[in-house]
């Protein structure tokens, strides 16, 4: 065994998948296999509502690496500089090396000295050695050290102090019964300046940039597999993980843990023969970007396929909105892309519809010669989601869950009476105060508190924003959204940060996509929803699957009308399919009707004569809306 810092150069080994390697510079003929064990790296926090939490905030919510370091280093600024520190990262600097202000960050930040302790954790402090404090002999300046977490929790909320952890994901129980506040990452400028917490699902795609993998790798000879698989097995094992997390490590998701067994070759894993049966032409090569809801299903897809398969797939993340764009070739949204993800359909200004065959789409923007082919891959479940012990739980869990009626009343711009008129049942409401510019939770039911509701949800207008209108608004076509100009306006916060935002503000609610649900359970709670039976349904993997949960929309991809792209699509779109195990596993939902969404692809790439005639049809359809208009225009 080896440990390693990450892969192999080039001149040391080669590879065509990417985890087996054929040694170069040993005089033997060997090869390596390289397997992930988890993730090390720092995590820092504070104190909530605090000096640092405010100084973060006009810095623009979180600080760079070269802050980090500045606040952590027994390096002067001169030492600092000469070891590549951006003098520039602290722009109020008093030329002290004897203090460290809030100030020295910004002018408007508090003049109280930067206090650090910590519980010194070995692989937490050579991370930092390796990646923050990195000149030699450079170490972290004078600071408080504790023996036990809970010193020094009390000592971060009694002075104002911040420490250095373990890596933690933010929204997890053991992080979240601390206290504490994540304190986040701000990327360079250059890279466009993205703030990024610590967080599980930024920490599996590499975006956190205070991590990195733990690496091992053994000799691919049997002799080797006998000795080392019984011990690597059980480091992949659950026991092996929660070994890891005690030692300051973040282990790997379900799915991943999976790709490794299947390197390792022992019982856990997949079979590579029929993997490697399912690869497409040689020197395959994607680019798929969009929705944050679908992307982990093209990941795990990708990732698990790329095990015996060595098809090149880029992806990036964006929302569905500029899945759409980028996939129609839409450069103000970026670069073009092969695969657009998106949690909702096309709208009318984006795309339209082939007559004859609904599933094609011409584009109406961006390169408008383009067209593209919609499959589902997964099913969407919105779970309408409560922190634990909050004003929401505490109501409707009494309540036992909510009806789709009030759930439009809960969600929707309507005042009451365009509500009744369109087919809402006003009974539903069991204490209504009749004001329309209110929806306290008492009006709910009379054992809930008479406050208002405060709603977090997608960003207006994205997936699951668009999603979740359809699906409970009935009235969306005629102008029925999600309320945004209440007493307590409208939220938007996805994913993590919808989390993130339920954990520090307890009387929020929010719709988010299940898998977000999943894997928080400890922290939240989804409401079970009644469906047109009158059953009140939890969601759960098995009732999304069957639908008999109601908040549930499938989410696709749309496939550039392209050969060469749909010869390197359908082989691993169709090896998702196959293996709908890899879905349920980690929180997500497959589909059902996976021939015919095959099929869809195996028919393309569809001739331009079709395209042709619906930009006909479209043209059409604008000169007749030109005529209308100053026809208008010449009656006036």
């Amino acid at each position: 065994l080896a440990s390693l810092g990450g892969s192999f150069f080039r001149p040391q080994a080669t590879t065509d998948l990417g985890w087996n390697f054929r040694c170069k510079r040993s005089k033997l003929e060997r090869n390596t296999i390289l397997l992930d064990l988890g993730f090390e790296g720092v995590t820092f926090a504070g104190a909530h509502e605090m000096a640092q939490e405010y100084c973060r905030d006009l810095v623009g919510e979180g600080f760079t690496i070269d802050q980090y370091r500045w606040i952590l280093s027994s390096f002067n600024e001169d030492d600092l500089a000469s070891n590549g520190w951006d003098r520039n990262s602290v722009p109020y600097s008093d030329g002290d090396p004897n203090t460290h202000l809030w100030s020295e960050i910004h002018e408007n930040c508090t003049n109280d000295e930067i206090k650090i302790a910590a519980v010194e954790n070995n692989a937490t402090l050579a991370f930092m050695y390796h990646k923050i404090l990195t000149a030699p002999g450079e170490t972290v300046r004078d600071h408080v050290v504790f023996e036990d977490d809970e010193s020094l929790d009390a000592y971060i909320h009694e002075n104002d102090a911040i420490t250095y952890l373990h890596l933690y994901d933010a929204v997890s129980k053991s992080f979240v019964e601390r206290g504490l506040d994540a304190m986040a990452v701000k990327m360079d400028e250059k890279l466009g300046g993205e703030v990024v917490y610590p967080a599980a699902e930024f920490f599996e795609t590499g975006k956190y940039p205070l991590e990195k993998e733990v690496t091992i790798g053994f000799v691919d000879s049997e002799e080797s597999l006998a000795r080392v698989r019984p011990f690597l097995s059980f480091c992949l094992s659950d026991h092996g993980g929660a070994i890891l997390k005690e030692m300051g490590y973040w282990p790997l998701r379900e799915w991943e843990d999976r790709s490794m067994h299947t390197r390792l070759g022992d019982e856990r894993g997949l079979d590579l023969e029929p993997i490697q049966e399912s690869c497409g032409p040689e020197g395959g090569h994607l680019t798929v970007s969009g929705s944050e809801d679908v992307a982990p299903v093209m990941s795990i897809w990708t990732k698990i396929h790329n095990l015996g398969c060595p098809l090149k797939v880029d992806q990036s993340t964006g929302g569905s909105t500029a899945g759409a764009h980028r996939v129609c070739g839409d450069f103000q949204y970026g670069t073009r892309v092969d695969v657009g993800m998106m949690a909702r359909k096309f709208s009318a200004d984006e795309a339209v519809a082939r007559v004859d065959r609904l599933y094609v789409h011409d584009c109406l923007i961006g390169d408008k010669t383009r067209s593209v082919i919609e499959v589902d891959v997964s099913l969407l479940g919105l779970v309408v989601l409560f922190p634990i012990g909050g004003v929401g739980y505490q109501c409707v869990s009494q309540m036992g869950g909510l009806t789709m009626d009030q759930l439009r009343w809960m969600f929707s711009s309507y005042s009451d009476q365009e509500l009744e008129e369109t087919g809402w049942n006003p009974q539903s409401l069991k204490n209504s105060d009749h004001d329309s510019s209110t929806h306290l939770w008492s009006e709910l039911d009379e054992r809930c508190p008479p406050r208002e509701l405060v709603i977090t949800g997608d960003h207006v207008g994205d997936g699951a924003f668009t999603a979740m209108r359809k699906l409970v608004l009935p009235d969306w076509q005629n102008g029925e959204t999600i309320a945004q100009d209440r007493p307590e306006p409208y939220v938007e916060a996805t994913g993590f940060y919808a989390l993130k935002y339920g954990i520090e503000y307890p009387e929020t609610m929010s719709y988010v996509g299940f898998q977000y649900y999943y894997t928080n359970k400890e922290l939240f709670w989804a409401a079970p929803i009644k469906n047109h039976k009158g059953e009140l349904v939890e969601p759960s993997e098995d009732t999304i699957m069957h639908q008999t949960y109601p908040l549930v929309t499938p989410q696709s991809v749309q496939v550039l009308n392209d050969e060469e792209v749909l010869r390197d699509t359908i082989p691993l779109i169709k090896f998702g399919y196959d293996r709908p195990e890899l879905l349920l596993d980690n929180g997500f939902v497959p589909i059902k009707n996976t021939q015919e969404m095959l099929d869809r692809l195996r028919m393309g790439p569809y001739d331009e004569e079709e395209s042709s005639s619906a930009r006909k049809r479209r043209s059409l359809g604008y000169m007749v809306t030109t005529v209308a208009v100053v026809a208008s225009v010449i009656f006036l």
